[in-house]
Parts: structure tokens; sequence; C-alpha cells
């Protein structure tokens, strides 16, 4: 089995080997699958991740859902995660880590109020554990929250294993395209 730092770097190169239009498309079809979850149709109140240029894009999603659902983004402070509610394109900054963020003072801290948690990752199993970009932030936030947690990647990240340690979180599911 590969060890964390390998199946990173294997993810990074795999990553670079797809187009910008193929992530899109790819995009396209795993967030589909998100809209036709049983999971997601049920939610009223959604954390859902706002995508870096290498991740499964979000963005659109975003827009469509956040005037029928609650959408929560993920926002780093120090070396937790706190959530935000999405207000609309135009109250988006760059936060920590070059991450887009909302431009509001609006947080959650009731985490019982969510109903789902759409997850990003460097690469997940059929187990549902998750690879990370290393620095544990996920893997301190999801055991606060008791919703169902989705995650969400393109199929080349879907792999067979997933090396994890006692504090690594896995998910509910996960969905690739």
């Amino acid at each position: 089995m590969l060890t964390k730092a390998d199946l990173r770097q294997r993810m990074k190169d795999l990553k670079k080997q797809c187009s910008e239009a193929e992530r899109e498309r790819l995009s396209v079809l795993v967030m589909a699958q998100a809209e036709a979850h049983e999971w997601f149709r049920a939610a009223k109140t959604v954390m859902v991740y706002h995508a870096l240029k290498d991740e499964v894009r979000t963005q659109d999603f975003i827009e469509k859902w956040h005037r029928e659902k609650e959408i929560w983004l993920p926002v780093v402070e120090g070396m937790d995660i706190r959530l935000k509610r999405y207000e609309g394109a135009d109250r988006m900054r760059g936060g920590a880590l070059h991450v887009m963020e909302p431009d509001t003072d609006v947080y959650q801290e009731d985490y019982d109020r969510i109903d789902l948690v759409l997850v990003p990752g460097v690469a997940f199993d059929a187990g549902g554990y998750r690879l990370g970009r290393g620095k544990g932030f996920y893997d301190r936030f999801l055991p606060k929250v008791k919703a169902p947690k989705i995650g969400i990647c393109f199929p080349f990240q879907f792999v067979e294993n997933v090396p994890f340690d006692e504090g690594d979180v896995p998910v509910d599911a996960v969905l690739h395209g």
C-alpha cells in the first residue's frame, strides 16, 4: 500500500494530466450525483466546500442551491474549521490557504443544525476513508457534526485503499462520477 505522501503525489500527478475542460465535465457529473442523492434532497442545511482549482467544482452547485437551502462554507481560523453562511458570489473574499470564503460575520455554531456535509479530499476509498491535504482540518471538524458526510472526488481519486491512522475520520458515502 502507498504511504499518504506517495498517494498525495500520485493524485497531484493525475490532476495535472486532467485538463481544465475535463475537470469541469467531471465536476458536472459528480455534482449531479450529489443533487440526486436522497440525503441532499432531504437536507435543509448543507455544508459544502468552495472548490480550489484542482478539486471537484462546487461553485455552480452552491450558487444554484443557496436560495432553497442554507449553505454553509468552511473557513479556516487558526487550526480549526468554522462555518460561515453563503450569501451570494458577490459576498465572497479570499481567505486562509487561498480558499474563497463568505465575507460575513454569520457563523453556524450549532452543528446539530447541519443536515449534510459534502467533503473534499485528495483521495477516497470504498470504506469512506479520505486522504486530505495533510493539515487535519476535516479530521478535527467532522466528529463535531452528526449529519451524514459525503466525499466528493474525481473518478481517478477513488482508489482501492487510502492509508489511514486512528484519528482519520471516514465519510458515509463517496461520489466520484
